[in-house]
């Protein structure tokens, strides 16, 4: 357990956990088929809690990707870019329904012009094939801004709730992050006056003002000779104060790898579902197109 419970991969992890809640053997290989990945090696994944500020993963199965390492520590970056590119694309999406709706404008203008061209050539009692062409005309405008319109609101629409479902999961994963780099702050903050106040007193040699653990063993001699051993035992508390912090800025690492994850998986799924919903309804509107010209050409 004391080995267990020094890795910050298993002692935060649900297995663990588990283990300890239950007493019933059964009940906790049941829910250990729940809690155990289908799809993740724990030998994958390296320095999952690094105080540098990355969280390093490779592929050890692959043999290619064997030096290969991704690190999440631009994750408000990624998401920056994203939301900048799905900005653009939506200041681009309102440009182009501002000039739909004019090309709607003039198309129904055109389509009242020949309107009126064909009341015009009736009125005079001139070729009626002539007056035909206006109406097969006037049709025409009439069915292209109706399909203007609605393949500039189907696009409008599909778009607009895809751009909403991505920003908001960027913000909620962005959010867990902020919070994980206040802690690793903080903890920064906190190990770097600690080890000036241990510099401090393993110049000054007083093991007097040392503030070791008066319960634990100490080997006298080699605290004199090794300044790592002597550094691990001063300021016991404070000490403790630091490791706490560490777990929990472990905790934070681990569980937004697992964070960045799913909202990549869900991300994936929404766009692909996003996508195909947008095709189905798209689909209808361009064969609305070809019967359209069908029509022109056989009525003409």
């Amino acid at each position: 357990m004391d080995e267990i419970l020094k890795n910050e991969i298993l002692k935060t992890s649900d297995p663990l956990i588990t283990f300890l809640s239950f007493s019933e053997r059964g009940f906790f290989e049941q829910q250990m088929k729940v809690l155990t990945p289908k799809n993740i090696n724990v030998d994958s994944i390296l320095g999952i809690k690094s105080f540098t500020g990355k969280i390093e993963v490779a592929d050890l199965e692959n043999d290619q990707f064997n030096n290969s390492k991704t690190y999440f520590t631009s994750i408000e970056n990624f998401f920056t870019f994203q939301e900048d590119e799905l900005r653009n694309i939506k200041n681009n999406l309102n440009e182009y329904n501002v000039h739909m709706v004019e090309v709607c404008k003039h198309l129904e203008q055109m389509e009242n012009g020949f309107s009126r061209l064909s009341q015009f050539y009736s009125k005079a009692n001139l070729s009626k094939d002539i007056c035909n062409v206006f109406e097969q005309y006037q049709i025409f405008f009439k069915n292209w801004k109706r399909i203007q319109i609605n393949q500039t609101s189907i696009i409008r629409n599909k778009l607009i709730e895809y751009f909403k479902y991505i920003k908001n999961k960027g913000l909620s994963l962005i959010e867990l992050i902020k919070k994980q780099n206040e802690v690793q702050t903080d903890y920064n903050k906190i190990k770097e006056e600690l080890m000036n106040k241990k510099e401090g007193y393993w110049k000054k040699m007083d093991i007097t003002k040392w503030e070791m653990n008066p319960m634990a063993q100490i080997d006298s001699a080699l605290l004199f000779r090794d300044k790592n051993y002597a550094f691990s035992k001063m300021c016991y508390q404070e000490t403790m104060v630091l490791n706490n912090k560490g777990d929990l800025l472990g905790y934070y690492y681990r569980n937004n790898i697992i964070n960045i994850k799913n909202v990549m998986d869900s991300i994936e799924k929404f766009s692909v579902d996003n996508l195909v919903s947008f095709s189905k309804e798209i689909e209808p509107t361009v064969t609305d197109v070809v019967n359209v010209w069908s029509n022109l050409a056989s009525n003409l």
